[in-house]
């Protein structure tokens, strides 16, 4: 393949194929480009050793003077072994198999020597002293192809060569000297801008002409010539209307089909886009879109061995009917001429692209005219991911962690990458570029990896979601007053049994919706509470729950569950307050009333009412004194705390009893002030004496837990607890006096 210069028109030569299995159009950030030339790249090769040499306009690069040819290092930046310098337009470069390098354009001068048109350069730059090219051209060259053999094709817009004739195309011997094997007698008879040499050492030739020799016109901007430069009368369309513009570039498909673009609308009056495709013998390809291509003219064509179709050239949009795709100078086709769409250029090159080669990496490098690239400045120079490193395979790791741990994270290694960013979620600590992490976790989140290889760049990422352990919000089973104590139980069960639970949190309502936290009570003790700090003689009492992690996180809370609360009109009326479980609808099938006449805790079933009824009338209510009451309800609540019961009930109502506020004492003053704790502090025990019977003791630590303290209703043993400030409940009666006692 080749490229001439025609306005800002470039064509190439023979370019590497090498295979890749996705092209995703990326640019390469690592292929520094941003400070490159000067002013526009016209081509490109890519030397034995990664090395690239290009040439153009320009006469700087990197600031670096170099006057229209440079040599730059596989990572972009400058090349300062290399030194050459020509006084005008490069237009097109390439490299013999011993490393020379090749060089044709609009230049007269090189290195200092009048070399016109073409000149070869040693390894560092300095001018090959054995290529002798006379006077050279008389006009400018656009492509060089070198055959197996040695001998070099030149073609461009001159028409002598060390002053002999030449029209457009000649051949020399590897010393520069003319081959005056090749036959010129069928010359072209104008520019020819591209040559592609195929493999059976026939040459493809494209430009502008329009016929080939006195014998074989009209010929379409495209012929076929057998290797000693006769006309091949095989190739058809060497006598047919051909293209309706110049050609600027051609490629062999892997079938040996053949590839043409430039600025064509139509071959043998058949539209096309810019570009087509002939058969081996240069019929249109009817298997190839005719209608579908670029909005503008296509510079470069490049075909790899899976059967890709690079472009590059003017365009802006690449029409694939029935769609029309933004793409902006490079475009990849797939061998039928449809746009691959996973080849994502983004806004592309903001300018004209005028050559493009492939790495031995499959890294694919732009040149031409543009000055960014998906709208990062790049000058005249690019480098493409044209491939997409494999993502990592499945994440091996922990699917949940405990609380806040240690994990680790491994991939199998992925043979082309050289190192891997991890992403991990919010609050997570731990930074690797291999492919294994130890972590510091923190909560539930997505951990995620790719790898990046030199060549491909970044795969797409693989994923793991890593759950947090959490445990449920426990359920209250059943709230109760307590008949033996007269306060409140509030009741849950450890189900299912877990090891993941600190402790249960109990809070009671103290004002409308808002919920005190009054109690913590460890795992391994019973499942449930006694609420001392509740008199429900007074009110009935919303209680939630919620569990305390061993990771220090608190559940949320569970549904209030509300007391019965018995109230007496002192006339033998009753009414109590409804069992509720918030969000539920009313769980209590029936009531059961309970009366005891002589309260003697002799209690008698004496009601049955209906669970949406709330109200009794005691008939006997006047015969007796002293009655106490209660009650019950009948239900199946499916719960199994550590102390069985499935039943709850109210208060117990004293018929004329006195019921004190909820308040620091709960009984009279006087029987408050009578009531004597000594010594306060203590070391070994409290002793306690009152005018009235003593019913209950009961210490609480700070958490609200009832602390095991032996008592004999005048002595509490505190020994074995530790020094601090807890809480003594003597209860008398229905009543109880509350005291703050500081153990020494």
């Amino acid at each position: 393949m080749t490229k001439f210069f025609f306005a800002l028109l470039i064509i190439h030569c023979q370019l590497s194929i090498v295979n890749c299995y996705a092209q995703p159009g990326a640019l390469d950030t690592t292929f520094h480009t941003q400070l490159a030339a000067n002013t526009y790249i016209n081509s490109i090769v890519i030397q034995a050793d990664e090395k690239i040499v290009v040439g153009g306009n320009f006469t700087t690069y990197q600031s670096f003077p170099c006057n229209h040819i440079a040599r730059i290092n596989q990572d972009g930046s400058f090349d300062t072994s290399f030194t050459a310098n020509t006084n005008a337009n490069v237009n097109h470069v390439t490299i013999q198999p011993d490393g020379k390098i090749l060089i044709g354009g609009d230049f007269g001068i090189v290195n200092g020597d009048t070399l016109r048109g073409i000149a070869r350069l040693l390894s560092n730059g300095n001018t090959d002293t054995t290529f002798h090219v006379g006077s050279g051209f008389n006009n400018k060259t656009n492509c060089i192809t070198i055959q197996p053999d040695g001998k070099i094709l030149v073609s461009g817009l001159f028409t002598s060569y060390n002053n002999t004739a030449a029209n457009y195309l000649i051949r020399l011997n590897s010393d520069g000297s003319i081959d005056n094997s090749f036959n010129t007698t069928n010359a072209p008879n104008g520019e020819v801008m591209t040559i592609e040499l195929q493999p059976d050492g026939k040459i493809l030739i494209g430009g502008s002409f329009t016929a080939i020799g006195p014998t074989f016109p009209p010929n379409g901007r495209i012929a076929r010539l057998n290797s000693n430069g006769t006309i091949d009368a095989a190739f058809t369309a060497n006598t047919q209307v051909g293209a309706s513009s110049f050609i600027t570039d051609i490629a062999l498909m892997p079938d040996n089909s053949i590839i043409i673009v430039g600025a064509l609308n139509s071959f043998n009056f058949v539209p096309v886009g810019k570009m087509a495709r002939l058969t081996e013998i240069g019929t249109l390809d009817a298997n190839f879109p005719f209608s579908g291509g670029a909005d503008d003219n296509l510079n470069a064509v490049l075909t790899t061995g899976e059967g890709a179709i690079f472009v590059g050239g003017n365009f802006q949009n690449f029409q694939d009917a029935p769609f029309q795709y933004p793409l902006s100078r490079i475009a990849k086709l797939n061998q039928y001429g449809s746009v691959d769409t996973l080849f994502h250029i983004g806004t592309g090159a903001s300018l004209n692209i005028h050559e493009m080669q492939l790495q031995a990496d499959g890294r694919l490098i732009i040149v031409g005219a543009f000055n960014s690239y998906n709208d990062v400045p790049r000058q005249y120079i690019a480098r493409l991911y044209n491939c997409l490193t494999p993502s990592p395979t499945l994440i091996q790791g922990p699917d949940s962690i405990l609380c806040s741990t240690t994990a680790t994270y491994t991939v199998p290694a992925v043979p082309e990458a050289q190192s891997y960013e991890w992403t991990l979620p919010q609050g997570w600590t731990g930074s690797t570029t291999t492919n294994s992490i130890t972590v510091q976790t923190g909560g539930s989140g997505v951990v995620s990896v790719r790898a990046f290889s030199d060549s491909c760049g970044w795969s797409n990422p693989s994923t793991k979601t890593i759950y947090q352990t959490q445990i449920p919000a426990p359920e209250i089973c059943l709230v109760t007053v307590d008949s033996a104590s007269t306060h409140n139980i509030i009741m849950w069960e450890k189900n299912p049994p877990t090891t993941l639970i600190d402790s249960f949190f109990v809070y009671r309502e103290t004002s409308t919706n808002v919920y005190t936290k009054i109690a913590a009570v460890p795992y391994d003790s019973l499942s449930q509470y006694h609420d001392y700090g509740a008199n429900p003689n007074v009110t009935n009492y919303r209680y939630r729950l919620s569990a305390l992690s061993t990771c220090g996180t608190e559940t949320p809370r569970s549904p209030y569950h509300s007391t019965i609360h018995l109230q007496d009109q002192n006339n033998g009326n009753f009414n109590w307050t409804f069992y509720q479980i918030e969000g539920q609808p009313n769980p209590v099938i029936n009531y059961k009333f309970y009366k005891d006449d002589l309260d003697d805790g002799n209690f008698q079933l004496t009601g049955f009412i209906s669970g949406n009824s709330n109200q009794y009338t005691d008939p006997a209510f006047a015969a007796y004194d002293s009655s106490a009451y209660f009650v019950d309800v009948e239900w199946a609540i499916g719960c199994t705390p550590t102390r069985t019961l499935n039943t709850t009930r109210g208060n117990i109502r004293h018929k004329n009893s006195f019921v004190g506020p909820i308040d620091t004492t709960g009984i009279t003053e006087t029987a408050a002030a009578l009531l004597a704790i000594f010594p306060n502090p203590a070391e070994d025990a409290f002793y306690i004496q009152s005018p009235f019977p003593i019913k209950a003791i009961k210490m609480l630590n700070v958490l609200g837990q009832e602390l095991n303290c032996p008592s004999n209703k005048q002595k509490v043993t505190v020994a074995h607890l530790a020094k601090g400030v807890y809480t003594l409940i003597v209860e008398i009666g229905d009543s109880r006096v509350v005291r703050k006692v500081v153990v020494e």
